[in-house]
């Protein structure tokens, strides 16, 4: 199958869970693209789409949300997965005080998203920590070795909703396969 991950990411981060997915997928036999979330994307010609965004303050970044609402419609009519990632997730707050409740759990376009196009599943990926969230000692040593974050991200989740989408689509693929098969002998 052909599938579009498309990805907004301020700091890289968000983009690196969108190469591990789109990876995942290459290795099962689908041809992935990767694009920006900004970039001038054909939705219609994908069987399938993934689209994440990092999350700031409690909402996608621009690219991703006017991305979705341009192509409501194409995305209803394919199987698509929507995926963020943030400081918190579900409500295991990673960054306390009024940061944390700030982020909340879940970007405010998500409830429209699921609504307008029905994706198969929604996933929060709890990101890297920026090192001025860590106390002194923490972060320098965070920027000593890890360029000054702290990765927060679970990999181990990420290839597991990845081997889930494969499946899926791997499904989805033999179906196609079959109506396909029965068209052509009628």
């Amino acid at each position: 199958m052909r599938v579009l991950v498309a990805v907004a990411s301020r700091h890289g981060g968000t983009r690196e869970i969108a190469e591990a997915v789109a990876e995942k997928l290459r290795d099962r036999g689908h041809t992935v693209d990767l694009h920006d979330a900004g970039d001038p994307i054909d939705v219609p010609f994908y069987d399938a789409a993934i689209l994440g965004s990092s999350v700031y303050y409690r909402s996608w970044l621009p690219a991703a949300a006017a991305l979705v609402r341009r192509n409501i419609g194409a995305l209803s009519r394919r199987p698509t997965w929507l995926f963020s990632v943030g400081a918190t997730s579900r409500g295991n707050t990673v960054i306390s005080g009024w940061q944390g409740r700030l982020a909340g759990p879940d970007p405010i376009e998500i409830p429209v998203f699921r609504e307008a196009i029905h994706p198969r599943a929604y996933h929060f990926f709890t990101a890297g920590i920026p090192w001025y969230f860590v106390p002194v000692v923490g972060s320098r040593i965070a920027r000593a070795v890890r360029g000054g974050k702290l990765d927060g991200r679970d990999w181990q989740d990420v290839d597991t909703w990845a081997e889930g989408i494969a499946r899926e689509l791997a499904i989805e693929d033999a179906a196609r396969t079959r109506r396909h098969e029965k068209a052509t002998a009628a």
